[in-house]
């Protein structure tokens, strides 16, 4: 439960937090943890202070002290769904904290020095210079005929070195041993030191340094639209950057306020809706740098495709949308090289941003339900019946051969019409879901068939079916588009018609290469969760920032 402050209290606190603030974006991380950790021994239940220790800690892999301060944190705002995903993410993971912090809690100041002493390469606060310099001061003094006259004159010395002094103590309190006593001269160490910080002007603070700290803090807005080809990636791109720790607002239009003092617009698919281009066109003028991140060439879209009519050029309107997205945007992201060729041709700066998932859907790692079949999955989109029936004949060959063998279709109903030749009781037809009960389409097979019949669109497709795949632990048998040869882990290509069928029959029959293809598919999967997948994305916003011609705001 959340204590109330008192008017006064909460000024002094947000004065508090923006010192501490200000010491990020300046990157003197020492100064910054003192400041918030001072502020929760002042303000217990501050959340903020809590998050910005839990991530200090989860930085150096301090994970156990990580989880506390996000428990903690959870403890006073169980609401905030950042506070959930950030222990969500800790306790799915199968590391320990095996680094040697100190006992305690992670708030006490000798945890607090060990903190700072990992993120910023010191030993101690206080410079070796400034240790022999105060050491050479109190031999001076304890040799002075009068030491009280001595001390006395040089007060303004003394109290600059005051710091170098405790620590002279704090170690030779643990020379002799004498543990308790050490931690005693620790704790007046940090408070000293908080208190020279608190005392220090922000103005004082050097303003002429870069700081890496500062890309972590870019105010970013992301916006726009997923689509049937990429159903969750914006999600995905969302937890990616929250993870990287950017300021983030998410909208689906781009509104006026939500891109004023943003550094940077990240907009998906944008050219179907007038609102996101004004909004665009107008961050534009402010100077903010835009990355437009497009599933597939629009121009090319197949009329049979399901986001044919809404994203497809199908009116003068859209594609005039369409060319103005690329002429607005500074960078494009697409999540295949084929793709990522065709926009380079247009003229446009491109990266390859390949398909990411976030893990805060627990649907995708949960353990399938134990059955006796072995059932063979078609995860289709609307419009793919021409990929399918070519390989028709050798899916129903299999299920003839092999009783235990189901078929399970997603997507396309028309897809499930060429099968009905087969028993209903051996197949199954499974109905559209959304978004977040996705992965449990693909908990209901166990050999994932991703046919592809080769197109020019087809190859400009990306790897999200194997991707997918792979976070399921499923095997998979594809076509060979080039996003899948460039995946490869997992499965196994089909070139022809026998291949298909002699690789379908050899997953059905062997349990150990359905288990070693598994393993090997979810080991690459993870490797585009939203935690991994955030470096991508930061090497993009770096790149776009950095770039030459890309927008400056004024």
């Amino acid at each position: 439960m959340r204590d109330l402050l008192q008017p006064q209290d909460t000024d002094r606190l947000q004065r508090l937090k923006e010192q501490g603030r200000q010491y990020l974006r300046q990157n003197q991380i020492d100064k910054a943890l003192r400041i918030f950790s001072g502020i929760l021994s002042e303000y217990p239940q501050d959340v903020d202070s809590m998050l910005v220790l839990g991530d200090a800690y989860l930085v150096v892999n301090e994970r156990q002290a990580a989880l506390a301060m996000y428990r903690e944190a959870s403890r006073v705002f169980p609401e905030r769904r950042d506070i959930q995903r950030r222990i969500e993410m800790l306790a799915a993971g199968d590391q320990v904290d095996g680094t040697s912090a100190p006992a305690g809690a992670p708030t006490d100041p000798q945890a607090v020095a060990h903190l700072i002493q990992r993120l910023t390469g010191r030993a101690t606060p206080v410079s070796e210079e400034e240790v022999i310099k105060a050491g050479s001061l109190l031999d001076a003094y304890l040799k002075s005929p009068s030491p009280a006259l001595a001390v006395a004159e040089h007060l303004d010395e003394i109290d600059v070195l005051l710091p170098a002094l405790i620590e002279i103590n704090i170690r030779q309190a643990r020379a002799d041993g004498k543990t308790d006593l050490a931690d005693s001269l620790q704790n007046l160490l940090a408070n000293v030191l908080l208190q020279l910080d608190l005392q220090t002007k922000n103005t004082d603070v050097q303003t002429d340094v870069e700081s890496p700290i500062l890309s972590k803090q870019l105010r970013i807005v992301a916006a726009g639209f997923d689509s049937h080809e990429s159903p969750y990636r914006l999600g995905a791109l969302v937890d990616a950057l929250s993870y990287a720790g950017y300021y983030l607002t998410r909208e689906t239009e781009a509104k006026s306020q939500s891109y004023q003092g943003c550094d940077l617009m990240i907009v998906r698919n944008p050219h179907i809706d007038q609102n996101l281009m004004r909004g665009m066109a107008s961050a534009a003028a402010c100077g903010i740098p835009i990355v437009v991140d497009f599933d597939m060439d629009f121009e090319m879209l197949p009329i049979e495709h399901p986001d044919h009519e809404k994203m497809g050029m199908t009116t003068t309107e859209r594609v005039r949308s369409y060319q103005a997205v690329l002429q607005l945007a500074d960078m494009v992201c697409v999540a295949s090289e084929g793709l990522a060729d065709v926009f380079r041709n247009k003229g446009c700066q491109t990266e390859v941003l390949p398909e990411g998932w976030s893990q805060q859907n627990h649907l995708w790692l949960r353990p399938p339900s134990a059955r006796l079949t072995v059932n063979l999955g078609l995860n289709l989109l609307r419009g793919q019946l021409q990929d399918v029936a070519p390989i028709r004949r050798a899916i129903i060959r299999v299920l003839r051969e092999f009783p235990h063998t189901r078929l399970v279709i997603y997507g396309d109903i028309e897809a499930y019409q060429l099968f009905d030749s087969v028993p209903e009781a051996r197949k199954t037809l499974l109905p559209p879901a959304d978004v977040d009960d996705y992965p449990g389409v693909l908990a209901q097979m166990d050999v994932v068939l991703v046919p592809m019949y080769d197109t020019a669109f087809n190859q400009l497709r990306s790897d999200r079916r194997l991707v997918e795949a792979g976070i399921r632990r499923l095997p998979w048998v594809a076509s060979p588009i080039a996003s899948h040869l460039l995946w490869g882990s997992g499965g196994l290509i089909a070139y022809t018609l026998d291949e298909w069928y002699t690789n379908m029959q050899s997953l059905v029959q062997d349990e150990e290469l359905r288990a070693r293809l598994a393993k090997a598919g979810h080991q690459k999967a993870m490797l585009r969760e939203s935690q991994s997948w955030s470096k991508a994305w930061q090497r993009v916003i770096r790149k776009v920032l950095t770039m030459p011609n890309a927008r400056k705001k004024s």
